[in-house]
């Protein structure tokens, strides 16, 4: 306690200088705060319909900027660049169907088109997000139509929870960009 005080009793300044502060900085944060309270139910209904205005614009570049960054990373985002690709298959879970010599191979072996989809994929969300069968060459025909691929790529993504892991070694490269993304972007559209 005897460090608190001069020789004389009293506060030291510097002491003294802090509790001033402190007590000017409260009063402003409680007037500060009443004010800024007062703005923001005054303003609520009109900062409310300017975010409104400019999600419905905005949430759409954002998916599409989103579907492009991942569009690049599969194929290089040119069609001529992404008509096929042979299938990388560490794990050789497809080894006895994908790797014939001298027959066919498989169709469901490899990936097509700017978004790399495989037939089965596009078989199986096609089903889920539209509620439409379709065959094997209409699957393939959807895979080279680049706007097709790309909005089934927007739909997979923003309407099935965990679609984007279909493109997981181009997520993997962005990882953190694609989780914090996608997220954001569905809580913009429940606005």
């Amino acid at each position: 306690m005897n460090n608190l005080r001069n020789n004389k009793g009293r506060f030291r300044r510097s002491l003294t200088k802090i509790y001033i502060t402190v007590i000017i900085a409260s009063f402003l944060v409680v007037v500060g705060g009443e004010k800024v309270m007062e703005w923001a139910e005054a303003n609520e209904p009109i900062v409310i319909e300017r975010i409104v205005e400019v999600d419905s614009n905005i949430i759409q570049l954002m998916k599409e900027d989103l579907v492009n960054n991942l569009r690049l990373e599969e194929s290089g985002g040119r069609m001529e660049d992404g008509r096929l690709l042979y299938t990388n298959d560490p794990r050789q879970s497809m080894k006895k169907k994908c790797n014939k010599i001298g027959g066919v191979r498989d169709i469901n072996c490899d990936s097509w088109g700017v978004m790399q989809f495989k037939i089965p994929t596009v078989i199986d969300f096609y089903d889920r997000l539209y509620g439409k069968e379709i065959t094997e060459v209409e699957a393939l025909l959807i895979a080279l139509d680049e706007q097709k691929a790309l909005k089934l790529a927007e739909d997979m993504i923003f309407e099935i929870e965990g679609a984007i892991w279909n493109w997981e070694n181009s997520v993997n490269k962005k990882r953190s960009y694609y989780l914090q993304q996608i997220p954001f972007i569905r809580s913009l559209e429940n606005i």
